[in-house]
């Protein structure tokens, strides 16, 4: 058994011999001790680049769901629903205050409804007055 650990420990000092004598790194062949390892070129975007790139990014996100959660989708909604802007943008935020994203997915239904109801009730018609356009 121990002649075999030391044909194989023989083995591998042939190999380490062979691979410094040609200038090599183990795992890295053709590429001598004297010149640095050739970096990742994936991700060599220098880091000047990076950051401002990031931030429009992020800026640019917050300014194109601003515009469309806040002054798009209301005028939409509304002019499709016969709603007052005014009062979706006030209904997704008190709806979702209280429900979370939930309450901001049944905000609209939910107004809707009540406008319906108050239109047909003689006593509610000023409410559905104050929620239409």
């Amino acid at each position: 058994m121990a002649d075999a650990a030391d044909a194989h420990a023989g083995d591998l000092t042939v190999i380490v011999d062979a691979v410094s004598q040609r200038g090599e790194r183990p795992g890295q062949p053709g590429q001598s001790d004297d010149r640095p390892p050739i970096p990742d070129q994936r991700f060599a975007t220098p880091r000047a680049l990076r950051i401002p790139g990031a931030i429009a990014v992020l800026v640019g996100y917050i300014v194109i769901n601003f515009l469309i959660d806040n002054i798009i989708k209301p005028r939409f909604v509304g002019s499709r629903l016969d709603l007052s802007p005014l009062v979706v943008v006030m209904s997704l935020l008190f709806w979702g205050w209280l429900w979370g994203v939930w309450g901001m997915l049944l905000s609209i239904p939910i107004i809707v409804i009540v406008k319906v109801v108050s239109q047909h009730v003689e006593q509610l018609h000023p409410m559905a007055e104050l929620l239409g356009d």
